[in-house]
C-alpha cells in the first residue's frame, strides 16, 4: 500500500492529449519502477485501500528525459467497481525500465492507494501489426473482445463536434482490402455488451491516418445502444486498419 506525499508536481508533466483522455500531473504523487519483458502490463489502483481519485502516469526514459507511453485518470467497468482507481495498459519492451507515478486527478489532493503491476495475456490481435484479417461480406458477424486489449495513446479520429472519436479504452484490431466500393463496419450484433467505438485508418502501423470514426449509431436499422457503425469509400487495393474500442475511459467487452 502506498500513499500520497506533498512534493513538487513534476511540473505539470502532461502525459497523453490533455482534453483528450490525457492526464496532467497537478497533484503530489508517488513513484515505483518495473522492468518489462515483452508482454503487456497492467498497473491498477483498483482496490478498497484506494480511498481518493487516483490518476497514473507510465513513463519510460531517464528521469531527466522522461516520455510518455501510458495513461488514465479514471476507469470504467464492472471488474473494478470503484470510481476512485485508475487503471493504465501498455505493451512492453524486454529489459526496459518505466517509471510509474500514481497521483491525485484532482488539483492538490492526497490520499491512500494500494497498487498492483502485473503481466496479462493479451488478445492476439491487440496490436496493430498482428491486426485480424475480416472477411468481406461474411454470412455471420465476427465476435472479439477488447478486454485485456491496449489503447492507443489517445489518438483522435476525426473532428469532435463531427462524430471524431479518440482511443481512451483497450481495444483490438482488424484489416480489410479495398475494393473501390463504399464499405461499412458495425458493432450491431447483440453480442455487443458494452459502449463500442471505431476508428478506420490507412497507412502503415507506425504512421497511421484517420479515414473515419464512431461512437456511436444512431439509424434504426442498428438496434443496439452499444453499437458504432462507419462508412467510407475504399481505394482499390487499400489495406484499411479497423480498431474497435471502448468509447467510455478504460471500458471493455464483447461485441
Amino acid at each position: 500500500i502506498g500513499s500520497s506525499i506533498d512534493g513538487t508536481t513534476g511540473e505539470n508533466f502532461r502525459c497523453g492529449d490533455f482534453g483528450r483522455g490525457g492526464v496532467n500531473n497537478r497533484a503530489p504523487g508517488a513513484w515505483y519502477t518495473v522492468v518489462g519483458n515483452g508482454r503487456i502490463f497492467e498497473a491498477s489502483t483498483c482496490f478498497g485501500a484506494t480511498d481518493f481519485g487516483t490518476a497514473i502516469q507510465v513513463l519510460a526514459g531517464p528521469c531527466d528525459g522522461l516520455s510518455c507511453v501510458a495513461n488514465a485518470g479514471s476507469i470504467s467497468d464492472s471488474e473494478c467497481g470503484d470510481t476512485q482507481a485508475s487503471r493504465a495498459r501498455w505493451q512492453t519492451a524486454n529489459g526496459q525500465l518505466y517509471h510509474i507515478l500514481v497521483f491525485s486527478r484532482n488539483n492538490g489532493d492526497t490520499g491512500s492507494f494500494a497498487i498492483l503491476v502485473r503481466d496479462i495475456e493479451g488478445p492476439s490481435n491487440a496490436r496493430c501489426r498482428r491486426a485480424q484479417s475480416l472477411p468481406l461480406n461474411g454470412a455471420e458477424p465476427l465476435s472479439g473482445s477488447t478486454e485485456n486489449g491496449l489503447e492507443r495513446s489517445n489518438f483522435r479520429c476525426g473532428d469532435f463536434g463531427l462524430g471524431g472519436v479518440n482511443n481512451v479504452a483497450p481495444g483490438v484490431w482488424y484489416t480489410v482490402v479495398g475494393n473501390g466500393n463504399t464499405f461499412e463496419v458495425d458493432t450491431c450484433a447483440d453480442a455487443t455488451d458494452f459502449g463500442t467505438a471505431v476508428q478506420v485508418l490507412s497507412g502503415p502501423c507506425n504512421n497511421l491516418a484517420c479515414v473515419g470514426s464512431a461512437g456511436s449509431s444512431s439509424d434504426a436499422s442498428c438496434n443496439n445502444a452499444f453499437a458504432s457503425r462507419v462508412q467510407w469509400n475504399t481505394v482499390e487495393g487499400q489495406l484499411y486498419n479497423i480498431f474497435i474500442f471502448g468509447r467510455n475511459s478504460g471500458s471493455f467487452g464483447n461485441f
